[in-house]
């Protein structure tokens, strides 16, 4: 589901670890509903659709240290958003 491995979803649902919330997001849309369903905020079962949405990327290892680095980044997670949006030419 999701992409997500079965033995994570165990673990989400045996004991006390919490996805991520890029992590829940994609479940709650695989599921068709609301992350605050899913974590016990609503009694509604339906959610409003949020087409286009874009999980945040992930933090690097380590923050950049120099202007070049931060640069860098920068490059990789704007090409990684585009790339998600289809918006990226080759």
């Amino acid at each position: 589901m999701a992409d997500i491995a079965r033995t994570m979803i165990g673990r989400y649902e045996t004991t006390d670890q919490l996805p991520a919330l890029d992590t829940l997001v994609r479940i709650a849309d695989a599921l068709g509903t609301s992350t605050d369903y899913l974590l016990g905020r609503t009694d509604t079962l339906d959610a409003p659709f949020v087409p286009n949405y874009v999980a945040p990327p992930k933090p690097p290892r380590r923050m950049p240290r120099s202007a070049a680095e931060l640069e860098s980044f920068i490059r990789e997670i704007t090409t990684e958003i585009l790339k998600d949006n289809d918006l990226l030419q080759d």
